[in-house]
């Protein structure tokens, strides 16, 4: 069995949020974008964002489950809590980011609704599947530390 490793709680967060907030949901809009372009399929307009957001709901999920499971065989999780809200702060700072950057005047109060699911789904997804695993005996070290 993998040796987990003991990192710090903002850093763990991150690697939480870059697999289960932008790696999972990038990928996953990227397969489903090509398919869905092959196939001929455009949504435009208000109804195309309300899909699109849809799928970066489910996508985000999955990548939440993905990276709790990643994250519970990886690493040494003292404090869930502190991971948890590391992570959802990440995610919210850069929904907001976003937002302001890549979003059109047309559709901005489905972009603002869009934002804050997001946000919400990812804090009581991670809530739900990333728990501390601190009593494990297997304990490395890493290169960032407490």
């Amino acid at each position: 069995m993998k040796e987990r490793k003991k990192s710090v709680n903002w850093y763990i967060a991150a690697t939480h949020f870059l697999t289960a907030g932008f790696a999972i949901p990038f990928l996953g809009a990227l397969v489903i974008g090509v398919a869905l372009d092959i196939a001929g399929v455009n949504i435009i307009g208000t109804i195309g964002d309300i899909v699109n957001l849809l799928i970066k709901t489910v996508l985000l999920f999955l990548g939440v489950i993905y990276s709790a499971r990643y994250l519970n065989k990886t690493y040494v999780i003292e404090n869930a809590n502190s991971v948890i809200n590391f992570s959802t702060i990440y995610s919210a700072v850069l929904n907001v980011i976003a937002l302001f950057f890549f979003s059109t005047s047309e559709n901005f109060t489905v972009n603002i609704v869009g934002s804050i699911l997001l946000v919400v789904v990812f804090y009581f997804g991670s809530k739900k599947y990333v728990v501390a695993n601190a009593q494990s005996p297997t304990i490395s070290t890493s290169p960032v530390q407490k």
